[in-house]
């Protein structure tokens, strides 16, 4: 079958390597001229180098998924487009490519500027003048990515303000970690008022502290104390608060539904539209790459399955060795140390945009894999085996595997409880004949005993013992003696 996947970012990516490694042709369009989505215009390349990204994407195009780059869905082509071209199926990856607004006065002079469109800008290679004063509002991580660019790009001194608590900032602590030593200054608490301005030039960033940024129901709300304020000179301001998807291609009457920004989908990630399926961004609100793969994942095994296949797109990757359930004990284990990974030396950090983290060497790996706690290992090894049942079922079946001799036999209720113990020199007959009696028994045990009138009085004593009165009393009690 022929599926077209619009949005060449992860999730999309994703969806077109696990469609075409089932046999499916793909067709991936992108309104940018390169693939990558957020991974190459909205991560800076400290982060994830460009050459790193051709890689892995290269290896996706050698399957023999086609690229069509910029082809703006809604601007160079529509879905209705997509089906008289004849693909059986449609992916929408479009992510989120648009930077959140807020109304702030001011918002429209050349120093302010928007973070999604920053980083796009810096990516691209284009000349993005930076002041030496700059002011980055937001707490997640494209805040963080942003005000560690700026640095890069020439800014003198770089203060990140947000609506949150240090604790509760979305940022990732190891991305926030970096920013400080680099050189940001994290004003945690804080939220933009208004914005100073004198000549037609920004001057400085009133800001209002925060108390509280969601209400008692999770909803962002947020609340202030008009009466803590304070001023930060600055020469340029970016508002790095957020995220949204350019729905513009969807006709108001479009089959395909949204919420607040962000497309609807089922369990399947179809969309309201026959045979159109969406993930990524553009269905939940942006996170990690991973949870785009993920999306992209989910979408290749639906679609997979809607056009024929078994939707199974598992495969394995290597083979795995035996486990070894005896894995000894190493002195201070739970002590050791996750080992960071390396990274060239602060003070070259923002002297350009080239990758920080080096990496492990082998041996740094093998320490770190060492610390492993193998909780797979649970998956692999058996649960201990039950102690076999002591008691049989009282039918014939069981009866059967009794042999023909001298011994005591018990018999007992569904809970357990004896009723009879008795000797006899033939273990299966008498337990046949208890059977033909009407027994209500459930349940019986035996032994094999020469001596059964002993044994047997030997365990009528231990009963009385501990449980102060005859097996089966209550019903036909006769004495011992």
């Amino acid at each position: 079958k022929q599926v077209a996947v619009i949005g060449a970012g992860p999730a999309g990516l994703t969806t077109s390597f696990y469609l075409r490694k089932q046999g499916h042709g793909v067709t991936v369009f992108d309104a940018q001229n390169q693939a990558g989505g957020m991974m190459r215009y909205g991560i800076p390349a400290f982060r994830l180098p460009a050459d790193v990204l051709d890689r892995e994407i290269q290896a996706i195009w050698d399957l023999g998924v086609l690229f069509k780059p910029n082809m703006r869905l809604g601007t160079d082509f529509s879905l209705d487009d997509l089906d008289a071209q004849g693909f059986d199926a449609v992916f929408l990856g479009v992510g989120a490519q648009l930077s959140r607004r807020m109304p702030l006065e001011g918002c429209d002079l050349p120093d302010v500027l928007w973070g999604i469109d920053f980083l796009r800008d810096v990516a691209q290679g284009g000349h993005v003048p930076i002041k030496p004063k700059v002011v980055v509002i937001g707490g997640g991580n494209v805040a963080v990515d942003v005000a560690r660019s700026v640095l890069r790009c020439g800014a003198h001194e770089v203060s990140m303000a947000c609506l949150e608590a240090t604790e509760q900032m979305p940022a990732s602590p190891w991305e926030l970690s970096d920013a400080v030593a680099e050189g940001v200054k994290v004003l945690p608490g804080l939220g933009p008022d208004k914005i100073q301005i004198q000549e037609g030039r920004i001057t400085g960033l009133e800001m209002v502290a925060c108390t509280c940024v969601f209400d008692e129901k999770g909803n962002f709300c947020p609340q202030f104390d008009t009466q803590s304020k304070a001023c930060l000179p600055m020469d340029q301001l970016i508002l790095a608060i957020g995220q949204a998807s350019d729905l513009s291609f969807l006709p108001e009457e479009s089959p395909i539904a949204t919420r607040n920004g962000m497309i609807v989908v089922d369990n399947a990630m179809a969309t309201g539209m026959d045979h159109v399926y969406a993930g990524g961004d553009a269905v939940k609100a942006p996170g990690a790459i991973a949870h785009a793969i993920a999306a992209g994942r989910k979408a290749a095994a639906s679609i997979d399955k809607a056009l024929g296949g078994q939707g199974d797109i598992e495969e394995v990757l290597f083979a795995r060795n035996a486990a070894n359930p005896r894995l000894g004990h190493d002195d201070g284990f739970a002590h050791w140390p996750r080992m960071a990974v390396p990274q060239i030396p602060v003070e070259n950090h923002c002297r350009g945009f080239a990758e920080i983290s080096t990496g492990y060497t082998e041996d740094q790996a093998r320490r770190e894999a060492g610390r492993c706690l193998q909780c797979d290992l649970r998956l692999q090894i058996s649960a201990n085996p039950h102690p076999p049942e002591k008691w049989m079922i009282f039918n014939t079946e069981a009866m059967a595997a009794v042999p023909k001799t001298e011994g005591v036999f018990q018999l007992l209720n569904d809970q357990h409880q004896v009723l009879e113990i008795k000797g006899t020199a033939n273990l299966r007959e008498d337990l046949l004949a208890a059977m033909d009696d009407g027994s209500s028994a459930s349940f019986f045990t035996y032994e094999e005993d020469k001596m059964y009138s002993k044994r047997e009085s030997e365990l009528i004593q231990k009963h009385l013992q501990a449980h102060g009165q005859m097996p089966g009393a209550g019903e036909d009690d006769d004495d011992l003696f």
